[in-house]
């Protein structure tokens, strides 16, 4: 298994809770990627479209568009299809992973799991 290397490796993470994104920034960035931000639904469709990032993480529950929503116009469109795309949820129900992938998600990631779990899952599915 080889490493990826984080240097390199930009991850956006969109959260409309402004403490959960600060908290998700410091521990991508102490752990050596770069990340890029969005606030809601709709800036994390622009960024993505624009940076490209390698992983999204997306909060299922934001205002207006939902992480759900994200993740199937990610995968419907060329340029963004391949991204590796993670959804976050603050609970732990095997219905919303169900329902993460067949929205396009690789993965849903529990938020109960705590960031040092929660980037676990991140270089896991980087990885793959």
């Amino acid at each position: 298994m080889s490493d990826v290397s984080t240097t390199s490796t930009l991850i956006l993470v969109a959260d409309d809770d402004p403490a959960s994104r600060e908290l998700a920034r410091a521990f991508l960035e102490n752990s050596g990627y770069r990340v890029v931000l969005a606030n809601d639904g709709a800036q994390a469709l622009k960024l993505a479209r624009e940076h490209l990032p390698a992983l999204a993480l997306l909060d299922i529950r934001m205002r207006g568009l939902d992480g759900f929503e994200v993740c199937e116009q990610l995968r419907s469109e060329p340029a963004t299809s391949a991204m590796k795309l993670a959804l976050l949820s603050a609970q732990d129900r095997p219905s919303d992973l169900l329902l993460a992938r067949q929205r396009g998600a690789d993965t849903l990631i529990s938020k109960m799991l705590g960031w040092s779990g929660i980037l676990k899952r991140v270089q896991e599915l980087l990885q793959a």
